[in-house]
C-alpha cells in the first residue's frame, strides 16, 4: 500500500487532527453515498497527488487502522494536519491544484527554529514534498530530499509532541528514535517500486536522505540494506574457501564465480556504507584475500610438476585473479600483497624461457645428486659387510655415479629448450638472479656431463649474445686521483666514467678488465673475480647521466707500467666498451733524465782527450826529426824541428778551444734543462 495516496485520513476525507465526531459524521456520509453507488467527492481528495481507491472495505479498513493511537499517529506523518490559519489557506490552494502558491505560503512560515507556531508547516509541507516526489511514477529527487529532511527535523523536534497531542490527544510519540524507525520503515516501503529503476531511485540516494537524522537512525537505515548482502558475501566466502581447500586445482574458477556472484553487493556496500567503513573494509578485505589465496594456490598447484605447457595460460588467469582482489581490496595491506603477487607472476611471464631452462637444469642437478647419494649410502653399507681384506673400489664408484645419468637424452632436451632464440631470450632478460642462476646451473652441468659439448656449445653461444642495454653511452673520461694527468709520479688509482643515457630503471653488474701493455690482466687474487679485474653493481634511474666505476691501483705507488693501457666493461661476459689511455712519464721527469745525461756528458767531455791519434803523430814525427839524419844540416834540423814544435802546439790549441766550445754548448743545455725543470707543470 502506498502510505500517501492511500493513506487512511486520505480514503476519509480528513486531516490527520480531525475529531472523532468529524470522522464518524464523514463515515456516515461516505458510506451513505456508497451505498447508492454515488462517488464522493472530498475535501481533502487531493486528485494532485495521484489515484486511489474508495469502497465500503476500504473506509471501514481505513478507520480501523487508526483507532490505535500509535498507528494513527504514524500515519499522520504521511499526511496533512490543520492547525493554523496559514494552513487553512495552503489547504483552499491545494484544493484548487494551486500547489506552488500551498508551498509558498507554508515556506513563509518556517524558520530556522521549529515553533508551537509552524511545527504543522514543516509537517503539511514535508507530507507535500513526499506526495510531489512520486508523481507520474517519476522520483523528483529535490521534492524527496526536501520532504525527508523536513520531517526528520520535526521528528527530532521538541514540538513532535505537540504534533502527538494535535493527532491524537496525547504524547503517544515521545520516543523520537522509536517515530523516527518506524518513519524509515515506511519510506522504504513507499519508494521500494521506484528502487534502482530507470527514473526512480538508487539505494545510495534513498539512504543518503537521512543524512541529517541522528547517527543512530542512519546506522538503522543503513543495516535495512547492508545485513542481507554482507551475509550473503560472507557465506560465499566461506563456501569457496572450503572448495579451494577441497580441490585447489579449479580454486581460479572457485574465485571467479565468487567475484562474478558478490560483485553487485560489493558495489552497492561501498555506495551505502563508503570506504571508510570499517565493517566494509574488513569486509571486501576477506574477500579480496580468499580471491588471492585462490589464485595463490591455483598456481602453486599447476606447478608441482614443473612448468609445462599451460604454463603461460596458468600464469595469465592468476595475474587476472590478483587483478581483480587488487580492484576490491581497500586495506593497503592487501592492496600491496595483490600488488606484489601480480608484480612477480609478470616478471615469471617475461621470464618463462628462462625458468623453463632453469627447471629442466635443475631436476638433472637434483636427479644426479639423489643418484649420488643412493649410491653412496648404498656402498658405505657394503662396505661394512666386506671382509677385511676386501676393499671398496672407489674409482669404480665415481664412474656409476657419473653415469647414473643418461647424458644423451639430457642433451637432447637441452636442444630442445635452449635455442638460440631462447638464448637470446634470457640474455634480454631483466631478472640478474635469474640468469645467474641459469650460469651456475649451465657450468654445473659442464662440470659434471660425461658428454658435455652440447652444454659448452650453449654457454659459449649465450656469452657472444650482446645484452639488452638499459643505457646508451655517449661518452667517456678515464679518471686518475685528484684529477692529475696520467703521469707515473702523480697516478694510485686509474678509473673509468662513462657518460650515458638512461632510458629504464635497473640494477646491472658490471665487470672490469685493466690491460696491460703486454695484453695480461691487472687483478688480485684475492679480491678480483675469476678472469676480471672487478666487479660493480650499479643502480641506474633515468636520471642517471654518468657511471663512475672505481678506480684500480695502490695508494702508496703508482703500479701502472709506462705504455699503452685498456679498460675493458663487460656485462654477462659480453664486452660492451674499451677504452685505451697511456701512462707516461712527467715532462719534469723526462727532463731530470735528459739533465742528468747531459751532466754525464759534461763530466765526460771534461775528461775526453781530444786529437789524441793527431798528437801522438806529431810526437813521433818530432822524434824522429830529432834523430840523426847523414848530411843534414843543423840549421835544418833546428828549422824542422821549431816547425814540428808549431805543429804540436798548435793541435794543442786546438784541443783546449775545441773541448772548451763544447763544455760550453753543454752548459747551456744543462741551463736549458734545468730551466725547463723549473718551469714544468708537472
Amino acid at each position: 500500500m502506498n502510505i500517501i495516496r492511500q493513506n487512511p485520513f486520505r480514503i476519509l476525507g480528513l486531516t490527520a487532527n480531525a475529531t472523532e465526531r468529524e470522522l464518524q459524521r464523514q463515515l456516515g456520509k461516505i458510506k451513505a453515498y456508497t451505498r447508492v453507488g454515488k462517488d464522493v467527492k472530498l475535501d481533502y481528495d487531493f486528485e494532485f497527488i495521484g489515484d486511489f481507491t474508495r469502497n465500503l472495505n476500504e473506509i471501514q479498513e481505513a478507520s480501523n487502522r487508526i483507532e490505535q493511537a500509535h498507528n494513527k499517529f504514524l500515519y499522520s506523518l504521511f499526511w496533512f494536519v490543520k492547525n493554523t490559519p496559514f494552513d487553512e489557506i495552503a489547504f483552499n490552494n491545494l484544493k484548487e491544484n494551486y500547489i506552488d502558491k500551498a508551498i509558498e505560503i507554508w515556506n513563509k512560515t518556517l524558520k530556522e527554529e521549529i515553533t508551537i507556531k509552524n511545527y504543522s508547516s514543516y509537517q503539511n509541507l514535508s507530507t507535500l514534498y513526499l506526495a510531489l516526489s512520486t508523481n507520474d511514477d517519476q522520483i523528483e529527487l529535490q521534492k524527496l530530499q526536501a520532504g525527508i529532511f523536513l520531517k526528520g527535523k520535526l521528528i527530532h523536534s521538541e514540538n513532535l509532541k505537540n504534533l502527538s497531542k494535535l493527532v491524537t490527544g496525547n504524547d503517544v510519540a515521545s520516543d523520537a528514535v522509536d517515530i523516527s524507525k518506524k518513519f524509515v520503515d515506511e519510506v522504504i516501503k513507499l519508494f521500494k517500486p521506484y528502487l534502482n529503476k530507470t527514473n526512480g531511485i538508487s539505494t545510495s540516494d534513498l539512504v543518503s536522505l537521512f543524512n541529517t537524522f541522528p547517527s543512530s537512525i542512519q546506522k538503522y537505515i543503513l543495516s535495512k540494506f547492508t545485513e542481507v548482502p554482507i551475509s550473503a558475501i560472507e557465506n560465499k566466502i566461506e563456501k569457496t574457501t572450503q572448495k579451494r581447500k577441497e580441490s585447489s586445482q579449479n580454486a581460479d574458477e572457485y574465485a571467479k564465480e565468487l567475484y562474478k556472484s558478490s560483485r553487485k553487493d560489493i558495489t552497492l556496500l561501498k555506495q551505502l556504507m563508503g570506504t571508510s567503513n570499517l565493517q566494509f573494509q574488513m569486509l571486501v578485505d576477506k574477500f579480496a584475500n580468499e580471491i588471492l589465496q585462490c589464485s595463490v594456490d591455483f598456481f602453486n598447484e599447476q606447478q608441482k610438476n614443473g612448468i609445462d605447457d599451460n604454463f603461460e595460460t596458468n600464469l595469465n588467469t592468476a595475474i587476472e585473479l590478483f587483478k581483480l582482489a587488487k580492484s576490491v581490496a581497500v586495506n593497503r595491506q592487501v592492496k600491496d600483497r595483490a600488488l606484489e603477487n601480480t608484480n612477480t607472476l609478470i616478471e615469471m611471464k617475461k621470464d618463462r624461457v628462462i625458468l623453463q631452462a632453469i627447471a629442466l637444469l635443475k631436476s638433472v642437478k637434483d636427479t644426479f645428486e639423489a643418484n649420488e647419494k643412493q649410491i653412496r649410502r648404498q656402498k658405505k653399507i657394503d662396505e661394512l659387510n666386506l671382509r677385511l681384506w676386501e676393499k671398496i673400489n672407489w674409482s669404480a664408484v665415481e664412474e656409476d655415479i657419473a653415469n647414473s645419468i643418461n647424458w644423451e637424452e639430457v642433451n637432447r632436451l637441452l636442444i630442445l629448450t635452449l635455442p638460440e632464440n631462447n638464448l637470446k631470450k634470457i640474455k634480454e632478460s631483466e631478472n640478474s638472479k635469474l640468469k645467474n642462476e641459469f650460469l651456475g646451473l649451465a657450468n654445473w652441468l659442464k662440470n659434471k656431463s660425461l658428454k658435455n659439448t652440447t652444454i659448452s656449445n650453449i654457454i659459449n653461444k649465450y656469452k657472444k649474445i650482446p645484452p639488452k642495454l638499459p643505457f646508451k653511452i655517449r661518452s667517456s673520461i678515464i679518471t686518475n686521483t685528484g684529477n692529475k694527468p696520467l703521469y707515473n709520479k702523480y697516478i694510485r688509482y686509474i678509473g673509468l666514467r662513462l657518460n650515458v643515457k638512461v632510458t629504464k630503471n635497473t640494477s646491472l653488474t658490471f665487470y672490469l678488465k685493466y690491460l696491460k701493455p703486454d695484453g695480461s690482466i691487472n687483478r688480485n687474487s684475492k679480491n678480483s673475480p675469476s678472469c676480471y679485474t672487478l666487479s660493480e653493481t650499479q643502480e641506474l634511474d633515468t636520471n642517471t647521466s654518468s657511471i663512475n666505476f672505481s678506480g684500480w691501483g695502490n695508494a702508496d705507488k703508482c703500479t701502472y707500467d709506462i705504455g699503452e693501457h685498456k679498460i675493458e666493461v663487460y656485462i654477462e661476459d659480453y664486452l660492451i666498451y674499451s677504452k685505451k689511455f697511456i701512462v707516461d712519464l712527467a715532462p719534469s721527469e723526462k727532463f731530470e733524465i735528459e739533465l742528468k745525461k747531459a751532466e754525464e756528458k759534461l763530466t765526460k767531455i771534461k775528461k775526453t782527450e781530444f786529437y789524441t791519434s793527431e798528437i801522438q803523430a806529431a810526437h813521433f814525427e818530432m822524434s824522429e826529426i830529432q834523430k840523426f839524419q847523414l848530411f843534414r844540416r843543423s840549421t835544418n834540423k833546428k828549422s824542422q824541428i821549431s816547425a814540428q814544435q808549431r805543429k804540436i802546439d798548435n793541435l794543442h790549441q786546438k784541443v783546449l778551444s775545441e773541448k772548451e766550445k763544447l763544455i760550453e754548448q753543454q752548459h747551456k743545455i744543462i741551463y736549458r734543462l734545468k730551466s725547463y725543470i723549473q718551469n714544468a707543470e708537472y
